[in-house]
C-alpha cells in the first residue's frame, strides 16, 4: 500500500484543474464571476455567478441571454438563453468554444422592465 500512496496523481487531474478560467468583474449590482472548465477547444461548462459585497448570491434575473463570439476569427455571436440555476446562479454546457483563440462572452440579465446588464469576458481558450 505504500507504493499506492506515494504515486503522484494523473497527469489528466492536474491539467483540468489548471486550464479552468475564473473572472469577475464589478457590475451595478454587485460581482458577476464566469468560469469556464476546462477553457480548451470542446465540451466546455460556463457557470455564471451573481453575488453582493459579502460573496452572497443574487437573485437577478430567472433567466439570461450567453453570447460566444471570436470577432478575430469572423466568428459571429452565438446566444444561448440559459434558465437560473438557483438564485443568482447560471449554468450552460456545450460545445460554443470551438476553435482555440481569445473568445468573447457576453452576459445579458435583464434587470427591469426596460433595462438590460450586459457584461463581456475575454476568455482564453486553448487546444
Amino acid at each position: 500500500t505504500a507504493i499506492v500512496v506515494n504515486v503522484p496523481p494523473a497527469r489528466t487531474a492536474v491539467v483540468a484543474k489548471t486550464d479552468r478560467v475564473d473572472i469577475t468583474q464589478r457590475v451595478d449590482t454587485g460581482n458577476v464571476q464566469l468560469s469556464v472548465d476546462p477553457a480548451i477547444v470542446g465540451p466546455n461548462t460556463v457557470s455564471v455567478r451573481y453575488t453582493d459585497g459579502t460573496g452572497q448570491p443574487i437573485n437577478v434575473a430567472n433567466s439570461m441571454s450567453v453570447e460566444f463570439s471570436q470577432p478575430s476569427a469572423g466568428l459571429e455571436p452565438i446566444t444561448r438563453q440559459v434558465p437560473a440555476s438557483e438564485p443568482g446562479v447560471f449554468v450552460i454546457q456545450g460545445n460554443e468554444l470551438s476553435i482555440p483563440g481569445t473568445w468573447t462572452i457576453t452576459i445579458a440579465v435583464r434587470t427591469g422592465d426596460f433595462t438590460e446588464q450586459r457584461t463581456s469576458f475575454e476568455v482564453p481558450v486553448r487546444r
